[in-house]
């Protein structure tokens, strides 16, 4: 990991990861293989039900559990309507009671980061790859920092997008990554569990101070408001000190109708707070259908 220019603050969950990883090292599954044969061709099925036990948290792991992977256009933030291909990780350290996506835990594929590419590349014609956009979504996808280090080396120039919940810390990835690959980092604080989760407050505050010191757009603020939180939203933001130029709003709702009953107050309240609203295109278009 390389320093963004201040100090790495590690929360107290990735550190007991690390310490884990590094005492049960000796028989982890990938040790004998070699960078070259790193392929599900080459694992055999008792290795990657291993693999599929240890996954989560590995954070030097290039296998990951992948829910789905799927073209459609981005519906929300700073990309908003650019065609992408979006590669939904598996598993997530939270667990939120409105999620819409908890179905990402469910019957995972274990696959490495050559095959995920390999795979997103069938789903877009051969001349277009190299224009689309990559979006890592989960899930919670800095659960597999290496991962994500090892499918940008497959990407060949990409725009790639990750959204994360801010648990763990954007130190965790190394800097010439985010320079070279990383396009947008979204980050959408649960703050029903800013204060139950160990160093999850210090976690977001470096992806606040990134938002003002990497020399680019990179990591944007993405607020859920379900209809009574913007006094917790705007305190949150305050708290954080965050960037204000890189603040979004977007209403909670996984259906056409929840989300239509919302955004009016919604976008109400982001000019009131001079915060950018995001809609959810997706869902007003495919309203609740998976891989839309």
């Amino acid at each position: 990991m390389i320093n963004y220019g201040y100090e790495p603050v590690m929360t107290s969950r990735v550190r007991r990861y690390l310490i884990s990883f590094a005492n049960r090292i000796g028989d982890h599954p990938l040790k004998y293989l070699s960078s070259d044969e790193l392929d599900l061709n080459n694992i055999t099925e008792i290795t990657k039900a291993n693999c599929r036990k240890k996954l989560r948290g590995d954070y030097t792991s290039t296998v990951a559990e992948i829910s789905e992977i799927f073209v459609s256009i981005q519906g929300e933030g700073p990309k908003l309507g650019h065609p992408s291909v979006f590669i939904r990780l598996s598993g997530c350290n939270l667990n939120c009671t409105w999620c819409d996506t908890k179905y990402a835990s469910k019957n995972p594929m274990t696959m490495t980061s050559k095959e995920v590419v390999l795979k997103a590349m069938k789903l877009v014609p051969s001349h277009l790859w190299p224009h689309y956009d990559v979006v890592i979504t989960g899930g919670e996808p800095m659960l597999y920092p290496h991962f994500i280090d090892e499918l940008c080396k497959y990407m060949g120039g990409n725009r790639v997008t990750i959204e994360t919940n801010g648990t763990i810390p954007i130190t965790i990835l190394d800097k010439d990554l985010v320079d070279k690959c990383i396009e947008h980092i979204i980050v959408s604080p649960k703050l029903e569990y800013i204060g139950k989760v160990a160093g999850y407050y210090d976690s977001l505050k470096t992806y606040s101070r990134a938002s003002f010191e990497l020399p680019k757009d990179v990591v944007y603020f993405k607020y859920v408001h379900d209809g009574s939180n913007i006094g917790d939203i705007i305190s949150n933001i305050s708290q954080l000190v965050v960037n204000d130029r890189r603040v979004y709003l977007m209403s909670m709702g996984a259906t056409r109708k929840e989300l239509l009953e919302l955004d009016p107050a919604t976008i109400t309240l982001a000019k009131q707070y001079n915060l950018m609203w995001s809609p959810r295109a997706h869902v007003y278009v495919y309203n609740n259908k998976r891989g839309k």
